[in-house]
């Protein structure tokens, strides 16, 4: 069974390789907040949730946080998969 910090991992390792960084992302309040904000060369900026490929449950907090992250524009993913992280960084 793969584990959040499977993908998470791959994700990272993913954006190293195109040139960039990722950092993990904690809100000051303390609450939850979306897991990865990654920073790719030419500008790219992406927000990703990372869960499990299977019972990986998003809170209705993360959900509120993704569609309202979208609306402005961003680039937000909820990946869970190996071949999701891939599609996203295709761009």
């Amino acid at each position: 069974m793969t584990l959040e910090s499977t993908i998470e991992s791959y994700f990272v390792k993913r954006i190293v390789e195109l040139g960039g960084f990722s950092l993990k992302t904690d809100r000051v309040d303390g609450r939850r907040f979306l897991d990865r904000t990654a920073f790719l060369p030419g500008g790219r900026v992406i927000v990703a949730e990372l869960k499990r490929p299977r019972g990986g449950r998003v809170a209705v907090l993360q959900r509120f946080e993704i569609a309202r992250l979208r609306a402005m524009g961003h680039e937000v993913y909820l990946l869970s998969t190996k071949e999701e992280v891939d599609l996203a960084l295709k761009g």
